[in-house]
């Protein structure tokens, strides 16, 4: 698909949704969940930042086929939300690539009591994730 010269497109990144169907970008940052409460206070941990989100913006040169790749950063991500995209993007226009650290494994933990082992297990698998990403790769613009 074909772009004009200088047509923004800005991808922000996410691990939940509102209620509406709506990215929650508040969510990427540093793995931890924001967002506000029925207050209007912001949820989280100390020393969260008032506003803080992933996003790129790529700005298209105007040639028949671009391609955005991200260098020198990732994103660990649900959701991806895509404004300014010249026309309807569908599932041929991006692609996710998962990266992952190459992680030795230097010990293990079994016992007789299978909601230890389940938990053990999915401790294993939540950290492996925290080493996966998925790098977001725009195919055409």
């Amino acid at each position: 698909m074909e772009a004009p010269e200088g047509t923004r497109v800005m991808m922000r990144f996410g691990e939940l949704l509102y209620d509406d169907g709506m990215l929650n970008p508040m969510t990427s940052v540093t793995g931890q969940i924001k967002g506000l409460d029925k207050e209007g206070n912001l949820i989280g941990g100390p020393g969260v930042p008032d506003t803080a989100w992933q996003s790129d913006t790529y700005i298209t040169k105007g040639i028949a086929v671009e391609s955005y790749t991200p260098r020198f950063t990732f994103h660990a991500f649900r959701y991806v939300e895509i404004s300014g995209y010249p026309g309807e993007p569908n599932e041929d226009s991006i692609e996710g690539i998962r990266l992952s650290s190459n992680l030795k494994k230097t010990g293990s933990f079994e016992c007789s009591n299978s909601l230890f082992n389940k938990i053990q297990s999915m401790t294993e698998w939540t950290l492996q994730n925290s080493f996966e990403i998925l790098r977001l790769s725009r195919k055409t613009i």
